[in-house]
Parts: structure tokens; sequence; C-alpha cells
């Protein structure tokens, strides 16, 4: 009987002991090990998230610069079709109004009432809907020709001819109108004198 208590005591001790080193053995991970991989973890969720919202900016970009194009091409095909605004046949044909001084985010469609090429709304001139703006966090940052901060593309009916800031266009004589982003990306929409319209970026 004692040999067998014996034998009881040495199997309980082992058991105990297994449980025991296996504890005391046991490693985890140290708090600078788990600071560094919270700091590699933010780090990238960073990264990720930077590049997404500048990948945001180059698309609106792109964007703008498309809308800005297919508005020159309405008010162009309004103009030959001599399509009327406000019940009113625009003898001077419609065009496109930008002004940086008033404005970087957006621009104005109108009918030339008065034939001088230049929106006037004290003149007359008409309004074809309303202000359009860019998308957030593009601007307009430059044109040419520009004329007190101003610039106006009008085509003339029927015939695909184009004024530039009162003006009749002649070749190779261009309007330009330059967009940005936050990114530095730039882009560019161009009119040339018989009235194609291009956009680079």
């Amino acid at each position: 009987m004692e040999i067998f208590r014996f034998l009881n005591f040495k199997k309980k001790k082992k058991f105990f002991f297994f449980f025991w080193t296996k504890k005391t053995n046991f490693k985890g991970f140290t708090l600078i090990e788990v600071l560094v991989s919270l700091v590699i973890i933010i780090l990238l969720t960073t990264l990720v998230m930077v590049n997404f919202e500048w990948g945001g900016y180059q698309f609106a970009l792109k964007r703008s610069l498309y809308k800005l194009s297919q508005d020159i091409r309405n008010v162009q095909e309004m103009a030959i079709s001599s399509r009327k605004v406000e019940g009113v046949s625009p003898t001077g044909g419609c065009g496109i109004h930008f002004n940086l001084l008033e404005s970087t985010s957006s621009y104005i469609l109108f009918a030339d009432t008065d034939y001088n090429g230049i929106y006037n709304p004290l003149a007359g001139d008409l309004i074809i809907g309303n202000e359009i703006e860019l998308e957030k966090n593009v601007a307009i940052y430059n044109l040419s020709p520009m004329v007190g901060g101003a610039l106006d593309i009008v085509f003339l009916p029927p015939d695909p001819k184009i004024k530039i800031n009162g003006t009749e266009a002649i070749q190779p004589q261009n309007a330009n109108i330059y967009l940005s982003a936050p990114t530095g990306a730039t882009g560019t929409v161009s009119v040339n004198s018989v009235g194609l319209i291009e956009n680079d970026q």
C-alpha cells in the first residue's frame, strides 16, 4: 500500500510540475513589440488613406475637365442651332464666361444678346441655367487670354466662328482654361479659332 501511495504521489507531482512549467515557461509579446506593431499598422493605414484621397483629387480633376468641355460643346451647339433662351433668339451667339476675380471654382453659360462677345448682364445678356460649380477642391488657376481677370468665349451662328473677349478669333489663336487639384496636378481645356475643343491633363 505504501508503495502505491508513493507512486501516486510521484504521478501527481509530475502532473503539477507539467502544468507549472508550462505556465512559467510561456513566452508572450513584450510591450515594445506591441507598440512597434501598432506604429507599423498606423503608418500603413495613413499611407493608404493619403493615396486614396490623392487619387480622389485626380478623378475630380478629370471629371471637371470633361464637364467643362461638355458645357462648352453644349453652348456651341446652342449657338449653331440658334436655340432660343427664355424665348429670345441670341443674335450674338452663346458663350461661356469665367471671372477669376469673382470665382475660381465656377463659370456661367450665357446668351449674347447685344452681339459684343462679352458677358454683360446689364446689357441684357441672359444666363443659361445656373452658375456651374467645379468639383470640390478643383480650381481655375489661370485663363488665357485674360482681360481684367475674365475670359469670354462666344460661338457665333450659323458658322463655327468664335469670339474671344469680344474679338473674333483668328488662327492660331486659342482660348485656354487651366484647372488644378490640391495634389499639384493640372489640366487644360482649349478652344481654337474654329471652335475645336480639347482637354489635356
